[in-house]
């Protein structure tokens, strides 16, 4: 059995669907055998590697005889699905969609990474990949990453991908709440475009979405606030002329923050002097240790000379004589 699932492997890894019907002729419940195998459900079967590979043809065949196979899950809990799109071999794609009845929980489902297939066609900027998802299982676009309250489009501006976060935005006509979302720490996607100085994203949010331009995170600061905290740069400048042309605001005194900087800093220096202060009051004492030391060594020297003078003219000439 070891022998055939070893020939099985190899023609999934070659694509090879000769050999894939060879076999099925021999057994045909060799499918079904490897599912029970990959009961637990973290096996890498001879779908995901041809999935991964991009041997549409293969993909058809297996499903084919054995769909289930397409809920199967690995190592790291992806499906084949999901290794067909961040690989994105779109005519496998679309074979795993268009042959898996249950395909819009397939395309909702979470790998180990708490991404479903569609997460992961965004943040690599698979556009017709995610065309294609969008297509069958809009829905999925709206889930989560799991565990976080983090949507796709903080997805999309987290890894830079412009292009699938207005194709995104779009196809989700621009709906407020969801353009609006916040992940855990409250940011919205303008806040995380003005965090990571994406001129672009932060001009397409303001003038074509209708993101809230004041919307504060969980530390009540604004997108303007944040740009006017963040380490200076070339960017600075287009970026807060955008804000500024569509209303946006600061919620923080900036002067009250400048004070706040002069005063640690001047703590700091008061700290400094101090320690200062100290190390010189040590260095005096331990001066002051070391004279009164070298006083003492000199006294005893001479006490000791004195005494050494006195036994020898003592031993030389003894009182009385010889």
């Amino acid at each position: 059995m070891e022998k055939v699932f070893s020939m099985l492997y190899e023609a999934a890894q070659e694509g090879n669907v000769t050999t894939l019907r060879q076999l099925l002729k021999q057994d045909k419940l060799i499918l079904d055998r490897l599912i029970v195998i990959n009961n637990n459900g973290f096996s890498e079967t001879p779908l995901h590697v041809a999935a991964m590979l991009g041997h549409a043809d293969f993909v058809k065949e297996i499903i084919t005889y054995k769909p289930e196979l397409a809920k199967e899950v690995d190592a790291w809990h992806s499906t084949p699905l999901h290794l067909a799109v961040a690989k994105s071999h779109l005519e496998t794609v679309k074979i795993l969609l268009s042959m898996v009845d249950d395909h819009k929980n397939l395309c909702s489902a979470w790998d180990g990474e708490g991404r479903n297939p569609m997460h992961l066609a965004a943040m690599r900027g698979r556009l017709d990949v995610l065309r294609e998802l969008l297509k069958v299982a809009p829905e999925a676009g709206r889930i989560n990453l799991k565990d976080r309250n983090e949507t796709i489009l903080h997805v999309c501006v987290r890894h830079n991908q412009l292009e699938a976060l207005k194709l995104l935005v779009n196809a989700m006509d621009g709906d407020y709440h969801f353009v609006n979302a916040k992940d855990d720490y409250g940011m919205t996607i303008l806040h995380l475009a003005v965090t990571y100085k994406q001129i672009e994203t932060v001009k397409f949010l303001v003038t074509n979405t209708r993101v809230e331009v004041n919307a504060t995170n969980t530390n009540k600061f604004t997108a303007f606030d944040i740009l006017a905290q963040s380490q200076r740069s070339e960017k600075d400048f287009d970026i807060s002329e955008s804000l500024r042309s569509v209303g946006a605001s600061q919620t923080i005194d900036q002067s009250l923050l400048t004070k706040k900087h002069i005063h640690d800093h001047g703590t700091k220096n008061d700290q400094s002097n101090s320690n200062n202060q100290k190390e010189n009051q040590q260095d005096k004492t331990t001066k002051m240790s070391e004279g009164w030391l070298s006083r003492k060594r000199e006294s005893l020297m001479i006490v000791a000379s004195l005494i050494a003078t006195m036994a020898f003219q003592a031993g030389t000439n003894p009182p009385g004589g010889l």
